[in-house]
Protein backbone atom coordinates (compact mmCIF):
# COMPACT_ATOMS: atom_id res chain seq x y z
CA UNK A 1 0.00 0.00 0.00
CA UNK A 2 1.48 3.40 -0.91
CA UNK A 3 2.64 5.71 1.84
CA UNK A 4 4.51 9.00 2.05
CA UNK A 5 8.13 8.84 3.15
CA UNK A 6 7.20 10.82 6.25
CA UNK A 7 5.15 7.78 7.30
CA UNK A 8 7.92 5.32 6.56
CA UNK A 9 9.38 4.84 10.01
CA UNK A 10 11.16 1.69 8.91
CA UNK A 11 12.70 3.11 5.74
CA UNK A 12 16.40 2.99 6.14
CA UNK A 13 19.46 2.97 4.15
CA UNK A 14 21.25 4.58 1.29
CA UNK A 15 24.13 6.47 2.66
CA UNK A 16 25.51 9.38 0.80
CA UNK A 17 27.54 12.45 0.47
CA UNK A 18 27.64 16.15 0.73
CA UNK A 19 29.25 19.50 0.96
CA UNK A 20 29.27 23.12 2.05
CA UNK A 21 30.64 25.23 4.87
CA UNK A 22 33.58 26.96 6.45
CA UNK A 23 33.39 25.32 9.86
CA UNK A 24 35.64 22.49 11.02
CA UNK A 25 34.68 19.76 13.47
CA UNK A 26 36.95 17.03 14.80
CA UNK A 27 36.08 13.89 16.74
CA UNK A 28 37.50 10.68 18.12
CA UNK A 29 36.82 8.53 15.05
CA UNK A 30 37.55 10.82 12.19
CA UNK A 31 36.99 14.46 11.42
CA UNK A 32 34.89 16.52 9.05
CA UNK A 33 35.61 19.82 7.46
CA UNK A 34 34.10 22.26 5.01
CA UNK A 35 35.75 25.22 3.43
CA UNK A 36 35.67 27.63 0.53
CA UNK A 37 38.09 25.96 -1.88
CA UNK A 38 38.00 28.75 -4.48
CA UNK A 39 35.67 31.48 -5.59
CA UNK A 40 32.46 29.78 -6.69
CA UNK A 41 33.32 26.46 -5.01
CA UNK A 42 32.51 25.02 -1.59
CA UNK A 43 34.10 21.81 -0.34
CA UNK A 44 33.22 19.50 2.54
CA UNK A 45 34.75 16.29 3.85
CA UNK A 46 33.64 13.62 6.29
CA UNK A 47 36.32 11.31 7.62
CA UNK A 48 38.66 9.61 7.63
CA UNK A 49 36.75 7.21 9.85
CA UNK A 50 38.57 4.08 11.01
CA UNK A 51 36.70 0.85 10.17
CA UNK A 52 37.30 -2.47 11.91
CA UNK A 53 37.48 -5.73 9.91
CA UNK A 54 34.01 -6.76 8.63
CA UNK A 55 32.44 -3.62 10.13
CA UNK A 56 29.39 -2.02 8.48
CA UNK A 57 28.00 1.22 9.87
CA UNK A 58 26.40 4.59 9.13
CA UNK A 59 27.55 7.90 10.57
CA UNK A 60 26.04 11.36 10.26
CA UNK A 61 27.22 14.90 10.72
CA UNK A 62 25.30 18.20 10.73
CA UNK A 63 27.13 21.40 9.81
CA UNK A 64 26.03 25.01 9.37
CA UNK A 65 27.15 26.85 6.26
CA UNK A 66 29.17 29.95 7.01
CA UNK A 67 27.50 31.90 4.19
CA UNK A 68 25.92 35.33 4.59
CA UNK A 69 23.63 34.94 1.56
CA UNK A 70 21.77 32.23 -0.33
CA UNK A 71 23.92 29.72 -2.23
CA UNK A 72 22.95 28.64 -5.75
CA UNK A 73 24.53 25.31 -6.71
CA UNK A 74 24.85 24.39 -10.41
CA UNK A 75 27.09 21.30 -10.10
CA UNK A 76 28.05 18.78 -7.42
CA UNK A 77 30.89 16.27 -7.57
CA UNK A 78 31.94 13.62 -5.07
CA UNK A 79 35.06 11.62 -4.26
CA UNK A 80 34.52 8.44 -2.21
CA UNK A 81 36.85 5.80 -0.85
CA UNK A 82 36.24 2.20 -1.94
CA UNK A 83 34.83 1.41 1.50
CA UNK A 84 32.07 4.03 1.17
CA UNK A 85 28.87 2.29 0.12
CA UNK A 86 26.97 5.55 -0.39
CA UNK A 87 26.99 9.15 0.75
CA UNK A 88 24.03 11.57 0.90
CA UNK A 89 24.05 15.34 1.14
CA UNK A 90 20.91 16.72 2.79
CA UNK A 91 19.42 20.15 3.21
CA UNK A 92 18.88 19.80 6.97
CA UNK A 93 15.98 21.09 9.02
CA UNK A 94 16.58 24.49 10.61
CA UNK A 95 16.35 23.04 14.13
CA UNK A 96 18.75 20.14 13.50
CA UNK A 97 21.47 20.15 16.20
CA UNK A 98 24.95 20.81 14.84
CA UNK A 99 27.36 17.89 15.39
CA UNK A 100 30.84 18.16 16.85
CA UNK A 101 31.93 15.00 15.00
CA UNK A 102 30.42 12.12 12.95
CA UNK A 103 28.11 10.03 15.14
CA UNK A 104 26.32 6.68 14.59
CA UNK A 105 22.89 7.18 13.05
CA UNK A 106 20.04 5.36 11.34
CA UNK A 107 19.92 5.85 7.58
CA UNK A 108 17.25 8.34 6.53
CA UNK A 109 16.44 9.40 10.06
CA UNK A 110 16.98 12.95 8.85
CA UNK A 111 14.21 12.66 6.24
CA UNK A 112 11.74 11.82 8.99
CA UNK A 113 12.83 15.00 10.77
CA UNK A 114 12.37 17.24 7.74
CA UNK A 115 15.71 16.90 5.90
CA UNK A 116 15.75 16.77 2.09
CA UNK A 117 18.46 14.87 0.15
CA UNK A 118 20.06 16.98 -2.58
CA UNK A 119 22.84 14.69 -3.80
CA UNK A 120 23.40 10.96 -3.65
CA UNK A 121 26.80 9.53 -4.54
CA UNK A 122 26.91 5.82 -5.33
CA UNK A 123 30.38 5.67 -6.88
CA UNK A 124 33.71 7.48 -6.78
CA UNK A 125 33.96 10.54 -8.98
CA UNK A 126 30.21 10.99 -9.46
CA UNK A 127 29.05 14.42 -10.70
CA UNK A 128 25.81 16.13 -11.62
CA UNK A 129 25.66 19.31 -13.73
CA UNK A 130 22.36 21.16 -13.73
CA UNK A 131 20.96 22.72 -16.93
CA UNK A 132 21.90 26.31 -17.74
CA UNK A 133 19.91 28.70 -15.59
CA UNK A 134 18.88 25.98 -13.09
CA UNK A 135 20.29 25.63 -9.56
CA UNK A 136 19.75 23.96 -6.20
CA UNK A 137 19.17 26.63 -3.56
CA UNK A 138 20.57 26.70 -0.04
CA UNK A 139 19.61 29.35 2.50
CA UNK A 140 22.12 31.64 4.16
CA UNK A 141 23.73 29.72 7.03
CA UNK A 142 21.92 26.64 5.81
CA UNK A 143 22.33 23.53 7.95
CA UNK A 144 23.39 20.46 5.99
CA UNK A 145 23.61 16.79 6.95
CA UNK A 146 26.19 14.32 5.66
CA UNK A 147 25.19 10.68 5.96
CA UNK A 148 27.86 8.09 5.11
CA UNK A 149 27.29 4.34 4.93
CA UNK A 150 30.51 2.29 4.83
CA UNK A 151 31.57 -1.37 4.78
CA UNK A 152 34.94 -3.03 5.37
CA UNK A 153 34.62 -6.44 3.71
CA UNK A 154 38.17 -7.43 4.71
CA UNK A 155 38.24 -9.89 7.63
CA UNK A 156 41.93 -9.34 8.33
CA UNK A 157 42.66 -5.63 8.50
CA UNK A 158 41.27 -2.22 9.35
CA UNK A 159 40.45 0.39 6.71
CA UNK A 160 39.19 3.96 6.45
CA UNK A 161 36.16 5.69 4.92
CA UNK A 162 36.19 9.25 3.61
CA UNK A 163 33.88 11.30 1.43
CA UNK A 164 34.55 14.69 -0.17
CA UNK A 165 32.05 16.83 -2.07
CA UNK A 166 32.46 20.02 -4.04
CA UNK A 167 29.60 22.41 -4.70
CA UNK A 168 30.01 24.74 -7.67
CA UNK A 169 27.98 27.92 -7.29
CA UNK A 170 26.89 30.92 -9.37
CA UNK A 171 25.47 34.38 -8.56
CA UNK A 172 21.68 34.53 -8.12
CA UNK A 173 21.31 36.64 -11.29
CA UNK A 174 22.42 33.58 -13.30
CA UNK A 175 19.51 31.46 -11.99
CA UNK A 176 16.09 31.28 -13.66
CA UNK A 177 14.69 28.15 -11.97
CA UNK A 178 15.23 26.27 -8.72
CA UNK A 179 15.67 22.48 -8.88
CA UNK A 180 15.01 19.77 -6.31
CA UNK A 181 14.85 15.98 -5.96
CA UNK A 182 12.19 13.32 -6.52
CA UNK A 183 12.80 10.25 -4.35
CA UNK A 184 10.53 7.25 -5.03
CA UNK A 185 10.81 3.58 -4.09
CA UNK A 186 9.37 0.31 -2.82
CA UNK A 187 9.85 -1.25 0.62
CA UNK A 188 8.64 -4.17 2.74
CA UNK A 189 9.55 -6.89 0.23
CA UNK A 190 11.44 -10.17 0.61
CA UNK A 191 13.50 -12.09 -1.95
CA UNK A 192 13.14 -15.91 -1.78
CA UNK A 193 16.43 -17.86 -1.94
CA UNK A 194 17.62 -19.21 -5.28
CA UNK A 195 15.12 -17.22 -7.36
CA UNK A 196 14.92 -14.29 -9.76
CA UNK A 197 12.32 -11.86 -8.40
CA UNK A 198 10.79 -8.65 -9.72
CA UNK A 199 9.63 -5.97 -7.26
CA UNK A 200 6.98 -3.65 -8.72
CA UNK A 201 5.92 -2.08 -10.92
CA UNK A 202 4.96 0.81 -8.67
CA UNK A 203 3.92 4.29 -9.80
CA UNK A 204 3.79 7.82 -8.47
CA UNK A 205 3.04 11.10 -10.33
CA UNK A 206 5.56 13.89 -10.65
CA UNK A 207 4.61 17.55 -10.07
CA UNK A 208 2.54 18.83 -12.99
CA UNK A 209 4.64 20.60 -15.60
CA UNK A 210 7.93 19.32 -14.18
CA UNK A 211 11.04 19.09 -16.33
CA UNK A 212 13.10 16.04 -15.31
CA UNK A 213 16.75 16.26 -16.35
CA UNK A 214 18.60 13.47 -14.49
CA UNK A 215 17.72 10.08 -13.02
CA UNK A 216 19.25 6.94 -11.50
CA UNK A 217 18.22 3.72 -9.74
CA UNK A 218 19.46 1.97 -6.62
CA UNK A 219 19.64 -1.60 -5.32
CA UNK A 220 22.19 -3.58 -3.35
CA UNK A 221 24.30 -6.55 -4.44
CA UNK A 222 21.47 -8.86 -5.61
CA UNK A 223 20.00 -6.26 -7.95
CA UNK A 224 20.38 -7.01 -11.66
CA UNK A 225 18.21 -4.27 -13.18
CA UNK A 226 16.20 -1.12 -12.48
CA UNK A 227 13.65 -0.09 -15.10
CA UNK A 228 12.07 3.38 -14.86
CA UNK A 229 9.26 4.38 -17.22
CA UNK A 230 7.16 7.44 -17.96
CA UNK A 231 3.56 6.31 -17.34
CA UNK A 232 0.16 7.34 -16.02
CA UNK A 233 -0.57 4.34 -13.77
CA UNK A 234 0.92 1.14 -12.33
CA UNK A 235 -0.47 -0.77 -15.31
CA UNK A 236 -0.99 0.11 -18.96
CA UNK A 237 1.37 1.59 -21.52
CA UNK A 238 4.61 3.26 -20.60
CA UNK A 239 7.78 4.61 -22.19
CA UNK A 240 11.13 3.35 -20.90
CA UNK A 241 13.35 6.21 -19.73
CA UNK A 242 16.00 4.48 -17.62
CA UNK A 243 16.75 1.06 -19.15
CA UNK A 244 20.24 -0.46 -19.32
CA UNK A 245 21.10 -3.91 -20.69
CA UNK A 246 24.23 -4.25 -18.56
CA UNK A 247 23.06 -2.46 -15.41
CA UNK A 248 25.62 -2.64 -12.57
CA UNK A 249 24.39 -2.17 -9.00
CA UNK A 250 27.86 -1.05 -7.86
CA UNK A 251 28.04 1.80 -10.39
CA UNK A 252 24.50 2.52 -11.60
CA UNK A 253 24.51 5.09 -14.40
CA UNK A 254 23.12 8.56 -13.85
CA UNK A 255 21.17 9.39 -17.03
CA UNK A 256 20.95 13.05 -18.06
CA UNK A 257 18.55 14.58 -20.60
CA UNK A 258 19.23 17.74 -22.59
CA UNK A 259 16.67 19.06 -23.27
CA UNK A 260 14.87 17.87 -20.12
CA UNK A 261 11.81 15.59 -20.16
CA UNK A 262 8.56 17.56 -19.73
CA UNK A 263 5.82 15.72 -17.79
CA UNK A 264 2.17 16.44 -18.50
CA UNK A 265 -0.49 16.52 -15.73
CA UNK A 266 -1.18 12.98 -14.48
CA UNK A 267 2.10 11.56 -15.77
CA UNK A 268 4.69 10.13 -13.44
CA UNK A 269 7.41 7.54 -12.94
CA UNK A 270 6.88 3.78 -12.82
CA UNK A 271 9.70 1.61 -11.51
CA UNK A 272 10.54 -2.11 -11.41
CA UNK A 273 13.57 -3.69 -9.72
CA UNK A 274 14.88 -7.17 -10.62
CA UNK A 275 16.99 -9.36 -8.33
CA UNK A 276 18.82 -12.67 -8.52
CA UNK A 277 18.99 -14.06 -4.98
CA UNK A 278 21.82 -16.54 -5.37
CA UNK A 279 22.16 -16.87 -1.59
CA UNK A 280 20.66 -19.69 0.41
CA UNK A 281 18.53 -17.37 2.55
CA UNK A 282 15.53 -15.09 2.21
CA UNK A 283 16.76 -11.49 1.86
CA UNK A 284 14.51 -8.69 3.16
CA UNK A 285 14.33 -4.99 2.41
CA UNK A 286 16.71 -3.11 4.69
CA UNK A 287 19.56 -0.69 5.19
CA UNK A 288 22.43 -3.19 5.25
CA UNK A 289 24.51 -3.88 2.17
CA UNK A 290 23.48 -7.52 2.72
CA UNK A 291 19.77 -6.64 2.57
CA UNK A 292 18.03 -5.07 -0.43
CA UNK A 293 16.47 -1.84 -1.66
CA UNK A 294 14.50 -0.56 -4.65
CA UNK A 295 14.73 3.21 -5.12
CA UNK A 296 15.04 5.88 -7.77
CA UNK A 297 15.86 9.53 -7.54
CA UNK A 298 15.51 12.20 -10.17
CA UNK A 299 16.19 15.93 -10.46
CA UNK A 300 13.42 18.26 -11.63
CA UNK A 301 12.54 21.92 -12.09
CA UNK A 302 10.79 24.27 -11.53
CA UNK A 303 10.73 22.96 -7.97
CA UNK A 304 7.86 25.02 -6.59
CA UNK A 305 6.82 21.99 -4.50
CA UNK A 306 10.35 21.32 -3.22
CA UNK A 307 11.65 17.85 -2.35
CA UNK A 308 9.14 15.10 -3.21
CA UNK A 309 9.23 11.59 -1.68
CA UNK A 310 7.02 8.52 -1.93
CA UNK A 311 7.54 4.92 -0.86
CA UNK A 312 5.19 2.05 -1.78
CA UNK A 313 4.63 -0.74 0.73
Amino acid sequence: MPANLSDAMHIVGLALLCAACTDRAAGGEGESEAESEAEGTLQARIGPISINPLEENTRCLVLELDTADEVHVVAIEADLTATTHHLIFYRAASDAPVSAAPVPCDPFEGVLDGDAPLFIAQSAGQRIDLPTGVALRLEARQKVRIEMHYVNADAGSKDEATGTVRLHTVPPDDVDHTADLLFYGTAAFELPPGQVTQVGPDFWPVPSGADVFAMTGHTHRLGTDVLIERASAEGGPGVALYDHDAWNWEEPPLDVWDPPLLFAPGEGLRWTCTYDNWTGSTVPFGESAFEEMCFLWAYYFPADDGFQAHVAF
